[in-house]
């Protein structure tokens, strides 16, 4: 079952089979044949001594076939041969990885060429996934010109139509597919401005594939493009928006600006007076900023970022014109890592997320906004969830709920909730793909029946497959799947929640300010 080369007449008559692939000498003949010298060269995606491929060779006439090089294993993902060879007039041979090949010493790239002789193989071309794409598909040479097409990312996440030389460290994006001037993979959800309007980003879009601001009607109408992300301000906006108290929207780009370390702006709810207010170009202070800010008292913004230079993530703080930026929070070794989803306040604490760190499974933490009191609420080991990725939920019974992308007894994922200060951990669900759906990675919302109200991103319940909204009460209780979308005609990879019909729910006093103005006092 390894698959085999053939050949056959063109009238249909003399088929032969030459050579049946067993694991040794590669299985999975994925390239197409091509003609040097008197010889058939090819490759195949599996088997072999590292079992990620080999580089074959066998007469035209069907005759000697023989292993000419057996690719060899790296780190990451499999470096296994795609898509089709090409050979020089010299002799030398061409091909891609599907991702890439990262060595021993840590160096990433998505070429190859190796002589016919199966000698002297060197890995070239190295990996720019925002300009060249990735999951690369086949190459094609004309002199000493190689082209290369991807199957995704680039600047609008369709795949890029890349050329170089046959010695190039860097390649020339001649084509980025999936251009859209109002922007696609709106990752992040929306809020409901003071306007009645939505206002959400998407990762993708714009004139430089950098992504949009976008505003709509709560009706679906009136849909308007507000800002489209430069180079020079930022790209992939992450994390919900804020209208914070000033009346204005702000936001975080996790990549771009001048040193590609992410940004955050603000602007007028019609688009106007956008403003780039920090850029994280201070990398001993964090950059690549995740999962949004939240305001807390006195108009500070609190925020996540994922890396610093000293190799550790944390949280910052910012004053909303910019000012006082300020980490509060480094995320210590031995300690949980990669805040992820965005923080919640509630009672005088920032409630977290974060993906790695620990037993490396993830987990939950709160902090005092001046950084004292970090306290690790709960740390996950895989039987109870791995990987958050969403920011917690804190309803109005004081619990801080959750869900964890992966884990639990079928390891697609749980829901749980744990008191404030860390005790009670309960898991209410750990999901079943034909029941319920899979791999949950958005918060959940408390809608404005009580109830708690989430999504998952994927699912085997019906035909439809694309993910599911379920519900549950306070108590776990009535755990019910309400939705499951249909991948051809309603969408996939359901996102954040939003109740529109939002009542008042119980609220925490935060703080109250007075200061002479004139004759009168400011409240």
């Amino acid at each position: 079952n390894g698959g085999t080369i053939f050949s056959i007449q063109k009238d249909g008559s003399g088929f032969t089979v030459h050579h049946q692939f067993t694991n040794t000498t590669g299985i999975i003949p994925e390239s197409k044949l091509e003609y040097f010298d008197g010889k058939l060269y090819g490759t195949t995606s599996r088997g072999g001594n590292a079992d990620v491929g080999v580089l074959y060779c066998i007469n035209a006439d069907g005759t000697d076939f023989r292993v000419q090089m057996h690719f060899e294993a790296a780190i990451g993902p499999l470096p296994d041969p795609r898509g089709n060879i090409k050979i020089s007039v010299e002799g030398r041979i061409f091909g891609c990885y599907s991702q890439y090949h990262r060595s021993n010493i840590g160096e990433i790239t998505r070429l190859w060429k190796v002589d016919t002789s199966g000698a002297n193989l060197q890995n070239f071309l190295g990996v720019d996934q925002r300009q060249n794409g990735h999951l690369n598909l086949d190459i094609f040479l004309t002199n000493d010109s190689l082209f290369l097409i991807t199957e995704d990312m680039g600047r609008h996440d369709g795949g890029v139509l890349s050329l170089c030389d046959t010695s190039a460290f860097s390649a020339l994006p001649l084509h980025q597919f999936g251009a859209s001037p109002n922007g696609f993979y709106p990752r992040s959800g929306f809020i409901k401005a003071s306007d009645g309007r939505l206002y959400g980003t998407t990762v993708f879009g714009g004139p430089e594939g950098n992504g949009v601001v976008y505003s709509i009607n709560s009706n679906g109408t009136g849909f308007l493009n507000l800002h489209q992300f430069s180079d020079a301000e930022g790209y992939e906006p992450n994390g919900k928006l804020l209208e914070a108290s000033d009346g204005r929207i702000y936001g975080v780009c996790r990549y771009g600006g001048p040193v590609n370390t992410g940004c955050l702006f603000r602007m007028d709810k019609n688009g106007n007076n956008f403003d780039v207010i920090y850029d994280f170009s201070d990398q001993s202070q964090g950059y690549w900023p995740e999962g949004g800010v939240i305001e807390g008292p006195g108009g500070t913004l609190y925020g996540m970022f994922t890396q610093s230079n000293s190799g550790r993530s944390g949280l910052f703080r910012i004053n909303l014109d910019g000012t006082g930026y300020s980490v509060f929070k480094f995320f210590d070794p031995g300690e949980l890592a990669g805040p992820v989803g965005g923080l919640r306040l509630y009672q005088g604490y920032l409630y977290g997320t974060c993906q790695v760190g620990g037993t490396m499974r993830g987990g939950l933490f709160r902090i005092r906004p001046d950084g004292s009191g970090y306290h690790e609420l709960h740390i996950f080991n895989q039987t109870d969830g791995a990987f958050p990725t969403a920011a917690p939920t804190i309803a109005s019974n004081g619990r801080v709920y959750g869900v964890a992308q992966q884990g639990g007894d079928n390891s697609v994922g749980t829901l749980f909730s744990i008191d404030t200060s860390g005790t009670g951990f309960t898991i209410y669900r750990h999901f079943n793909d034909a029941v319920d759906g899979s791999y949950p990675m958005y918060p959940l919302i408390q809608a404005s029946d009580g109830l708690i109200y989430g999504t998952t991103v994927s699912s085997l319940i019906n035909p439809g497959g694309a993910g599911t909204v379920f519900r549950m009460n306070l108590d776990g209780s009535a755990f019910t799947t309400i939705k499951e979308f249909n991948f051809l005609t309603e969408g996939s990879f359901p996102g954040a929640l939003i109740d529109l019909n939002t009542s008042a729910l119980p609220v925490q006093w935060v703080d109250f300010t007075a200061r002479q103005k004139e004759q009168s006092v400011l409240l």
